[in-house]
């Protein structure tokens, strides 16, 4: 389903970029502001298909550590992260031992953290992602993280 719509709006991207060429000077800048827009819409889309898909493959601690990053503004290294963890299952009542490489992975998998010179912190793409949760009202109640 992604790349089906990766693959038609680009194409239709194309088709328009070629109208644009063909067209005489007047008409080619109104043209060349909507291709613009639908770029730009299209980028939003996009990034919202994306988040979306990792909304619903991250869990609760994940989210909190990335919140827990970000109002810090810190960085983290692996025995941050582990200690994180631990305070986190203790809270949530969680008993079995989760695999902390998979958790990290993950984040860093989707490029919402980045590991630099031993320590963890958020990208661009994982602050984006917080704004998100944040903008579109997602129930992110201080006891569910």
């Amino acid at each position: 389903m992604q790349t089906i719509l990766k693959n038609a709006t680009e194409a239709t991207i194309d088709a328009i970029k070629n109208v644009v060429k063909i067209t005489n000077e007047s008409k080619n800048k109104k043209l060349e502001a909507r291709l613009n827009d639908l770029e730009r819409q299209y980028a939003i889309l996009w990034m919202t298909f994306g988040f979306e898909k990792i909304y619903h493959q991250i869990n609760g601690s994940q989210i909190a550590f990335l919140f827990w990053l970000f109002k810090n503004n810190i960085t983290a290294d692996y025995f941050d992260i582990a200690d994180f963890c631990k305070k986190q299952f203790i809270k949530r009542r969680i008993v079995e031992d989760i695999p902390l490489k998979p958790w990290v992975h993950f984040l860093q998998s989707r490029q919402i953290i980045l590991y630099e010179n031993g320590l963890y912190k958020l990208t661009d793409k994982g602050l984006a992602f917080l704004k998100y949760l944040l903008d579109n009202e997602y129930d992110l109640k201080e006891n569910q993280l």
